[in-house]
C-alpha cells in the first residue's frame, strides 16, 4: 500500500535585504524624498498629474546585486494608488538608460570593492541625471510613445491598453 503524500503548507518567505542593501537605501532616501517620492517597501512612488512614477529596488536572489527598475503608470488607463513596477505601463531597468552600462552595473554590485562614499555619490547622481529624467520624459503621452517607438531596446512587455492609449499600433 502506497503512503499518501503529506501536504506541506509553504509560507512565502520574504527575502531580507542585506546590510549593504539597507545602507544603500538609507543613502538615497533623502534625495528621493526631496524629489517628492514616497517609500513603500522596496518601491518609491511619485504622483505627477495623471501618472505615478515608480522606482523599484530589487535584490538578486543569488548575490548582493541590486536591480533598479523604473516604471510609469498612467492613471487614465486604470486607477491604482501604489502600483508595483511590473504593473506599470512603461518600464525600463536603469542600466538600459545609463550612458555607461558597465559603471552602472558596478555601482549596484554591492560585493565589489567600491567605497560606500563613491558608490552612494554616483548612485544618487545616476538617479538624478538618468532615472528621474527618464521617468519625467515618459510621463507624457508624447514622451512615452516616442520612447516605445524609437528607443525601447528591451523585452519588457507593454500592455495593449497602454499601446492603445498612446496611439501605437499593436503588432
Amino acid at each position: 500500500m502506497r503512503s499518501r503524500p503529506t501536504t506541506i503548507s509553504l509560507a512565502v518567505k520574504k527575502k531580507m535585504a542585506s546590510e549593504e542593501q539597507k545602507q544603500l537605501a538609507n543613502a538615497i532616501k533623502p534625495m528621493l524624498k526631496k524629489a517628492g517620492f514616497k517609500k513603500t517597501a522596496f518601491n518609491w512612488h511619485r504622483k505627477q498629474g495623471n501618472v505615478i512614477q515608480v522606482i523599484n529596488f530589487q535584490g538578486s536572489q543569488w548575490s548582493k546585486t541590486v536591480y533598479v527598475n523604473l516604471g510609469v503608470f498612467f492613471l487614465e488607463i486604470e486607477e491604482q494608488e501604489k502600483p508595483k513596477e511590473y504593473d506599470c505601463h512603461i518600464r525600463q531597468r536603469l542600466p538600459g538608460i545609463s550612458s555607461n552600462l558597465k559603471r552602472c552595473n558596478e555601482l549596484f554590485d554591492l560585493e565589489n570593492s567600491l567605497s560606500n562614499e563613491e558608490r552612494y555619490t554616483e548612485v544618487i547622481k545616476l538617479l538624478e541625471t538618468a532615472a528621474i529624467p527618464w521617468l519625467e520624459r515618459c510621463s507624457t503621452k508624447e514622451g512615452a510613445k516616442y520612447y516605445l517607438e524609437h528607443e525601447k531596446k528591451h523585452g519588457l512587455p507593454v500592455p495593449i491598453t497602454a499601446k492603445t492609449y498612446l496611439g501605437i499600433q499593436s503588432s
